[in-house]
């Protein structure tokens, strides 16, 4: 937070400020669930300005955020990991002749195998952490074994280079 924000907010009533950052935070899509439409997310794609980015989508649940990504950067390359077996299944038919690789895997700081968290068989709620969803009347009754890697030894392993080719021309500006 910058300092003249700190100082806006230090002469306001608490709830005040409290009402105002949540209206702030909503306005750019933070909390309003997963309708990519109405998430901040998209307004990252906006600031991309290679014209063969490359994403790597975590936790890709169903697909939708890598697929809006190739749809706005069809040179673009992306890397797809999720280590829910169902969610898997979705992200695969749902990217199927796309430039993008999918790996059934969490990413973390250490390999080896971890327990996903979930809800429902096919849940955007789905978690490395153990969550208390009391607040949305949900409850994380379902543990799945899961592989889990570091991007470093998923790059190396897949020999999967980041940079860009040489001489790239930056797109126009939107």
């Amino acid at each position: 937070m910058g300092r003249t924000t700190r100082a806006l907010f230090s002469h306001l009533p608490y709830r005040t400020a409290r009402r105002l950052a949540a209206d702030l935070l909503a306005s750019q899509g933070i909390g309003s669930g997963g309708d990519l439409r109405n998430s901040g997310e998209v307004n990252v794609l906006k600031l991309v300005r290679s014209v063969s980015p490359v994403l790597v989508d975590v936790g890709g649940f169903a697909g939708d955020y890598t697929a809006m990504f190739l749809d706005r950067f069809p040179t673009g390359r992306a890397f797809v990991f999720e280590p829910s077996p169902a969610h898997f299944a979705v992200v695969q038919r749902r990217l199927a002749g796309r430039p993008a690789q999918c790996f059934e895997m969490a990413l973390g700081a250490t390999a080896g195998s971890t327990t996903l968290y979930k809800d429902e068989t096919i849940s955007g709620l789905a978690s490395l952490t153990r969550r208390d969803l009391r607040h949305v009347r949900r409850e994380m009754s379902i543990n799945e074994a899961v592989l889990i890697d570091t991007l470093d030894a998923v790059t190396g392993k897949q020999r999967i280079d980041a940079m860009p080719p040489p001489s790239q021309p930056s797109p126009p500006p939107r």
